[in-house]
């Protein structure tokens, strides 16, 4: 009876795979969608189209079901939306799942760490200092704490006192007191917001 149950289990296993043999590669465990149980994870294809031609829900599902897609075309195209899409959902989104491609991550985070620094675009580096706070980024603290205090651009003191918000750690919330006396009334406004958040949860 064990061997019948044994030979039994073995053809389940392989007929399963074999279903499965055409979907999408993917990492660890899962192959189902991380929202909704029994949902497939998208196609590569399909996670492609989403990024380039989907709307912000339709994004948002894609990519959420495809947590664990191994997708290398996907990330140039995330990449993008970080510092050139316009709704912050949508670079929240790009974030959101870059953070957890283990081999894209390193480049991007040092990427937009010059971006906070250098770039010559405002708009560029307040999207920067979002983005590596999504990525929740120990090692971006130095450029966001210096965006926070020195950035000539209110804007970007505002987004970057976002991103240390989102680090979530004591040495990122020391900058705040500096912030709360920004010569700029929305970069006050901002860091009030953000600490009375912290209170709240306790993060800071």
């Amino acid at each position: 009876m064990r061997k019948y149950d044994l030979v039994l289990g073995l053809a389940l296993v392989s007929f399963s795979s074999a279903a499965y043999a055409d979907g999408p590669p993917t990492r660890e465990y899962s192959r189902k969608g991380e929202i909704s149980p029994n949902t497939e994870a998208p196609s590569l294809a399909a996670m492609v189209d989403a990024i380039e031609h989907g709307s912000t829900e339709r994004l948002k599902a894609t990519l959420e079901y495809g947590e664990r897609v191994l997708c290398e075309a996907c990330v140039p195209l995330l990449e993008g939306k970080l510092l050139d899409a316009s709704p912050p959902r949508v670079r929240e989104m790009a974030a959101w799942w870059l953070r957890r491609q283990p081999f894209a991550a390193p480049h991007l985070l040092t990427k937009l760490r010059r971006v906070v620094r250098e770039d010559a675009s405002a708009v560029r580096r307040a999207r920067a200092a979002e983005a590596l706070g999504e990525f929740m980024d120990p090692h971006a603290l130095p450029e966001l704490s210096d965006a926070a205090r020195e950035d000539a651009d209110p804007g970007v003191r505002a987004a970057a006192v976002r991103g240390l918000a989102r680090l979530n750690s004591d040495a990122a919330g020391a900058v705040l007191p500096d912030a709360l006396s920004d010569r700029d009334a929305s970069v006050r406004l901002e860091t009030l917001g953000v600490s009375v958040a912290g209170y709240r949860t306790k993060r800071f």
